[in-house]
């Protein structure tokens, strides 16, 4: 927060976004990104941050730290069917927190151009309207293809595009800083590969392509029903 660094990639192990207040769960002990979080609302005052998650599975931990809480924005994509079982389209906050949870499941038949479609229809819109000042990315990469746990079927091209697309909102929004946690991933090649897309998308923006032609029924559908939920909230 002192723009010493304003990107950051944090290689940490054991992943964090299962834990819970009171109980580790999900190979995570400690929720790394909800301590992060807490930190900077304490310690710095901020008041928006926004957190994406494209972990395969679902950041329940995230999602009940922060559930009645306006302060964060929690963003997930993930596979319905896979642990923690958690994540509905309408599990969307409670209390003055309400409407600051989008929770977006996925089918496991996405591939990277409706992965990205869905990001760039709805992750953007959230960023410019929300203008966070700090951004934390829940950095899980099961959802590619050859990944054991996941069952997606992602390439290390999706999250090269996703990264160049989120530092691209990030400068709309006056450059907040940003931190990539690493969450899940259990194929050695896919998740090496993977992260290496990511620093070099971060460390060389302009190579990365954005054009990906995604846009079909499935992930219009999914774009129109997360608008339809969130619409009466005004959050984003």
């Amino acid at each position: 927060m002192d723009r010493s660094a304003d990107v950051a990639f944090c290689l940490v192990r054991p992943p964090g976004h299962h834990a819970l207040k009171d109980r580790a769960g999900g190979f995570c002990v400690f929720n790394n990104i909800g301590i992060a979080a807490r930190y900077a609302m304490r310690e710095y005052g901020l008041s928006r941050i926004l957190i994406i998650d494209f972990d395969i599975h679902h950041g329940n931990g995230l999602n009940d730290l922060f559930h009645r809480e306006k302060e964060v924005l929690y963003f997930s994509t993930h596979d319905p069917m896979l642990y923690p079982y958690t994540g509905d389209w309408e599990d969307v906050g409670g209390g003055e927190g309400e409407g600051y949870t989008v929770n977006i499941p996925l089918t496991r038949e996405v591939t990277d151009g409706e992965f990205i479609h869905l990001y760039e229809q709805i992750v953007g819109p959230v960023t410019e309207a929300y203008r966070p000042q700090l951004i934390l990315l829940a950095a899980g990469f099961d959802a590619h293809k050859e990944d054991p746990i996941g069952r997606s079927r992602l390439t290390e091209e999706a999250f090269s595009i996703l990264t160049y697309l989120i530092m691209d909102w990030r400068s709309d929004v006056g450059d907040p800083p940003i931190l990539f946690i690493l969450e899940g991933g259990y194929s050695p090649r896919a998740l090496s590969a993977s992260v290496k897309a990511v620093i070099q998308s971060l460390l060389k923006p302009c190579a990365a392509s954005k054009e990906v032609a995604g846009e079909t029924q499935l992930s219009v559908d999914m774009i129109l029903r997360a608008r339809a939920i969130h619409h009466g909230y005004g959050v984003w």
